[in-house]
């Protein structure tokens, strides 16, 4: 009777994966009833929970930045954490990127052909997309699309393929296309 009143708990799993800076820690725990992922800042000692869903899926973690933390999930996908300028982490779309000038949003998808990808070209307002500009279609492969590309500047966005690095650059007119 003794054993049954302490139960058959597991002892939690615990991934810790510290940020590039070393600042912060992004912890994924997973016990018998939930999985949870957690960002700790070493500094103050601070912890926020990020993440929560029911121990059947489970979360991998990796930092694409010292501020940003990309989240991949059985049931919710790809999603990423950014550390805001108030000090709180929020939600974003790893798939989408802001233009340095912050007019401009870049979401790639994949185009259904292989692992070839296309981006969408939005305004921007600084808090959401506010207009479709326009689908730059590539032939460009990748192994995954969270971090496979980047803007160099404001009429230029790099994407990292298989093959090595394409340029997609708006011309005068301001049509995007590979260069």
């Amino acid at each position: 009777m003794f054993l049954l009143s302490l139960g058959c708990q597991r002892q939690p799993e615990v991934t810790k994966t510290p940020s590039p800076d070393g600042r912060y820690l992004a912890i994924v725990s997973r016990d018998d009833v939930e999985s949870a992922t957690r960002i700790a800042d070493l500094r103050d000692g601070s912890v926020r929970k990020l993440t929560s869903q029911h121990r059947r899926f489970d979360y991998q973690v990796r930092w694409k930045s010292p501020v940003i933390l990309i989240v991949e999930s059985s049931d919710i996908g790809s999603t990423g954490f950014r550390l805001g300028n108030d000090n709180r982490w929020e939600q974003i779309d790893p798939l989408v990127t802001i233009s340095p000038d912050g007019r401009l949003a870049a979401k790639v998808w994949w185009s259904g052909t292989g692992k070839t990808i296309n981006i969408d070209v939005c305004e921007y307002d600084g808090e959401r997309i506010s207009s479709f500009i326009q689908t730059i279609s590539t032939s460009i492969a990748v192994d995954e699309l969270v971090g496979c590309f980047e803007w160099a500047s404001n009429d230029d966005i790099v994407v990292h393929g298989e093959h090595g690095a394409v340029h997609l650059r708006k011309d005068a007119r301001g049509t995007w296309s590979a260069k």
